[in-house]
C-alpha cells in the first residue's frame, strides 16, 4: 500500500511539472515597408536601412509563447485584459531573405504583453481582439527591436471571457498583422508588416525529468504488483 501511494504522489509531481506554457507557431509573407526619420514617411518595396535588407514578399516565419498559468494583469476592464511580461516568455521571428532573426526570449530589457478584447467597441462595433507584443533594446546595433502580432475578429464571436487561449486558429479572424520595427537612437525607423499566412500549436512534448518520474512511478507499481502475486 505504501509504494501504491509513492506511485501516485509520483503521478501527480509529473502532471504538476509539466510546463503550461502554450508555444503557438505562425508564418508569413511581407507585404508593406515603411521609413520614417522624424518627418516623412517614405513607403518602399525594400529596404536595408539597418543593415539588413527586407523587401515586400519575402517570408518569415516564427513562435511566440506565453504561460496561461501565469496570468499576470496589468490593465482590465469589462471587455479588455492586459497580461504583462512575466505571463509572456518571449516572441522569436526569423525573416529568411534577410537572414535577421527577432528574439526576446531571455532578453533582459524586452518589455511585452498579451492582450485579449472581448466585445471591444471599434468604430461603433463590437470587435474580438487578440494581440502579442515585445520588444528588446540591443545594445551592440543600438536599436530597440519591436514585434507585434496581431488578430482581429469584427463579428466578436471568438472569445467568451478574458481568459488567455491555449490555442489560436486563424480561421476565427477575419484579419491577421504581422508587425516589425526598427527604431535608432536619433528616431530613424523602420517598419516591416506582413500577413500572418498560417498558425499552428505544436504537441507538447514532456519534459526528460517528467518522463523519469513517471517511468519510475510505473516500475515501482509493476514491482509492487508481482511482489504480492508472489506472497500469494
Amino acid at each position: 500500500m505504501k509504494l501504491f501511494s509513492i506511485f501516485i504522489t509520483l503521478i501527480i509531481v509529473s502532471i504538476a511539472t509539466v510546463s503550461n506554457a502554450t508555444p503557438i507557431t505562425f508564418n508569413g509573407t511581407i507585404n508593406k515597408i515603411f521609413t520614417y526619420d522624424g518627418s516623412t514617411i517614405d513607403y518602399v518595396n525594400s529596404s536595408n536601412l539597418f543593415g539588413n535588407t527586407f523587401t515586400i514578399g519575402d517570408t518569415y516565419s516564427g513562435m511566440f509563447d506565453y504561460d496561461i498559468n501565469n496570468a499576470s494583469l496589468i490593465a482590465i476592464s469589462p471587455t479588455h485584459a492586459v497580461y504583462n511580461h512575466d505571463t509572456l516568455l518571449g516572441i522569436t521571428t526569423t525573416f529568411n531573405e534577410s537572414n535577421y532573426t527577432f528574439d526576446s526570449f531571455g532578453a533582459a530589457n524586452d518589455y511585452g504583453f498579451v492582450q485579449i478584447q472581448d466585445n471591444q467597441v471599434h468604430s461603433g462595433r463590437e470587435k474580438d481582439t487578440f494581440n502579442v507584443s515585445d520588444r528588446y533594446y540591443d545594445v551592440d546595433s543600438q536599436l530597440t527591436h519591436d514585434a507585434e502580432f496581431y488578430l482581429f475578429d469584427d463579428t466578436a464571436l471568438v472569445y467568451h471571457g478574458l481568459f488567455l487561449p491555449n490555442d489560436v486558429d486563424l480561421m476565427d479572424f477575419n484579419v491577421s498583422i504581422y508587425h516589425q520595427s526598427f527604431i535608432d537612437n536619433t528616431g530613424n525607423q523602420l517598419h516591416v508588416y506582413g500577413n500572418i499566412d498560417s498558425i499552428g500549436t505544436p504537441t507538447p512534448t514532456p519534459e526528460p525529468s517528467t518522463c523519469m518520474l513517471v517511468g519510475f512511478g510505473m516500475l515501482s507499481f509493476s514491482w509492487l504488483i508481482r511482489k504480492k502475486i508472489l506472497i500469494k
